[in-house]
């Protein structure tokens, strides 16, 4: 790959000839999506690229003897992604690392670590997307995945769900309860929720919307008798 020109010239020979389904197929979709790797953040370029991971990751999931390749592929992939997560780009992630999750899932890739770490960028993507409701269908399935598989990173998962009040606040605290740390956790996040909530309600009042700053004051009661 350090040759692109000449990468490219072997790439498109193998695909004019009709050779034999091997997992030589997969890696010919691997080096393609390296070789059109985006610049920059136009979407045609981005979804050009995830389409030839997504070819290599489709191909492999169909033969237990090629799952290799689809953990190779999302490690390349999340490679690329990387440096698009930034403000107003989280949406492009989301339909190729949630279905990349659920291959994973599928084949049962045996670097737990890694799959729960892709789950936590899915779940940041989706609430910087502004897509609670499909975040919070998401926990559902992967915090009790994280929680029980790699524990030592549930407290990241868990304080992100009580920032953004991603599941049920009953559920929230019943999960409090199971350690010391993630007692802290919850209050440490509940902590900035009130802040935030105690600032809103102040600026309200600066600008004369004494409904809001209401709903505001009445909240806060409710938070400190609970």
């Amino acid at each position: 790959m350090k040759e692109p020109e000449i990468s490219e010239d072997c790439i498109q020979m193998y695909f004019k000839v009709k050779a034999p389904i091997t997992q030589f197929l997969g890696r010919a979709h691997l080096c393609r999506a390296q070789l059109c790797a985006p610049q920059s953040e136009e979407n045609e370029e981005f979804e050009n690229c995830v389409t030839q991971y997504m070819k290599a990751i489709n191909f492999a999931k169909g033969e237990p003897r090629y799952y290799f390749l689809v953990f190779n592929a999302s490690v390349l992939y999340w490679n690329m992604v990387r440096p698009f997560l930034k403000p107003g780009y989280h949406h492009l992630v989301i339909p190729s690392l949630s279905q990349i999750i659920t291959v994973l899932n599928q084949t049962e890739e045996e670097d737990k670590e890694w799959r729960a770490e892709l789950m936590l960028e899915l779940l940041e993507c989706y609430l910087q997307a502004g897509r609670k409701e499909d975040a919070t269908k998401f926990c559902l399935t992967a915090a009790p995945f994280v929680r029980t598989q790699v524990p030592h990173k549930y407290r990241q998962m868990f304080s992100t769900m009580v920032r953004y009040e991603v599941l049920d606040d009953l559920m929230l605290r019943e999960d409090k309860q199971q350690s010391i740390i993630l007692s802290i956790t919850y209050h440490i996040n509940s902590l900035k929720a009130i802040l935030l909530l105690f600032e809103l309600g102040r600026l309200c009042l600066t600008l004369k919307n004494e409904p809001i700053a209401s709903d505001c004051l009445q909240y806060l009661k409710k938070m400190e008798t609970e």
